[in-house]
């Protein structure tokens, strides 16, 4: 019979002392004569326990015979047990829109002559790069990635417009500070990036929905749901989504998404996919078909810009206002269709674009 036993220390341990090695357990090669000759490969598993995340460990192994045990190999490279150093963080699947957050409205159509809007948040799965390996299998042999699961967050904030409401929501984030809360932590207590350490050093910044917005123009980010996902493996998830309801009429949101390992890795939400901002506005009504519009020719008589047209073909068109106009009526500046304001704020105005075509062209 012949076995072998494998042993590892850290990487900045002493390789020379006793203590810096941890054994395993001897095993047993079952091999036949057919692989003599012919290399081989032995899985050999440890315990997770054995191990410190992010850490690195060298490793040697030994063979033993009926006559004997052989030295210990030399050690190995160091292997850093860790899923977010060098290219191990997850990537987006897919490109383009597929591969980015999106956001479905909801009850924009009145109901007893009230709307409730909703969003329907949505996002693809986080997933590994192509190419890592996994256990002794490779990239071409097709090794199959462990069955992990992440965890996404959902958070949201509210713009504030109003001057008094921002007043109001500033009173009371400083009530907050004064009473309740850690020195410098406005929403959440205990502090959420106590004791973090960011030792795969992928940038953290620190949680996002501890403080509030110093401007007030953005109410606090809240943690609308937890969504856990297996990454890969059987029973991997193809889509995320989660739906936000009893949103607010005519306000503007914005909403983001953040990742972490669900039982491994750092503790700390890193940002899966930047913000995304929507409106709840409610959407412009139709305007009714134009109609040609007589002019009497009192009205020729009284108007000058009207009689300044007659050397031209022109026609005129009426239809009703779909909303209440505003006090500014006024032709739009050369070359654009629509006014400064309008452009800005089309839902405050009254303003309209009037196109036309030949009959018969499409």
């Amino acid at each position: 019979s012949e076995g072998y036993q494998l042993r590892f220390r850290r990487s900045d341990a002493d390789p020379s002392k006793n203590d810096s090695w941890k054994a395993q357990n001897m095993g047993v090669l079952a091999h036949s004569k057919s692989m003599q000759g012919v290399d081989f490969d032995v899985d050999e598993l440890a315990m997770v326990h054995d191990f410190e995340y992010h850490a690195e460990y060298c490793f040697g192994v030994r063979t033993y015979f009926e006559t004997g045990v052989s030295p210990w190999s030399e050690d190995s490279k160091p292997v850093r047990f860790s899923l977010e150093h060098v290219g191990m963080q997850p990537l987006a699947a897919g490109d383009g829109e597929e591969g980015t957050l999106q956001v479905s409205l909801l009850g924009q159509q009145e109901r007893h002559n009230y709307r409730c809007p909703a969003a329907d948040v949505s996002w693809p799965p986080l997933t590994f790069p192509d190419g890592l390996c996994w256990g002794s299998g490779s990239a071409e042999a097709g090794a199959q990635a462990p069955e992990m699961t992440i965890e996404y967050r959902l958070r949201w904030r509210r713009r504030v417009d109003a001057h008094n409401t921002r007043v109001a929501l500033g009173a009371a984030v400083d009530e907050l500070l004064s009473k309740q809360r850690q020195k410098g932590i406005s929403v959440i207590q205990p502090d959420p990036d106590e004791d973090v350490r960011d030792i795969a050093q992928r940038g953290y910044l620190g949680d996002p929905t501890k403080r509030a917005d110093p401007s007030n123009e953005q109410s606090p980010w809240q943690t609308a749901a937890v969504v856990p996902a297996r990454a890969s493996g059987k029973g991997s998830a193809t889509r995320c989504a989660c739906a936000l309801a009893l949103l607010q009429e005519d306000c503007e949101y914005e909403v983001a998404v953040d990742w972490r390992w669900r039982r491994v890795g750092d503790a700390f939400w890193m940002p899966a996919y930047d913000p995304i901002r929507f409106t709840t506005r409610a959407p412009a009504p139709k305007p009714q078909v134009p109609r040609p519009l007589a002019i009497a020719s009192e009205v020729w008589d009284w108007c000058t810009d009207l009689s300044s047209l007659d050397s031209a073909p022109f026609a005129c068109f009426h239809w009703p206002f779909t909303q209440q106009p505003t006090s500014q009526i006024a032709p739009a500046p050369i070359e654009r269709l629509l006014l400064d304001d309008a452009v800005v704020e089309p839902l405050a105005r009254g303003d309209y674009a009037v196109q036309c075509r030949s009959h018969g062209e499409p």
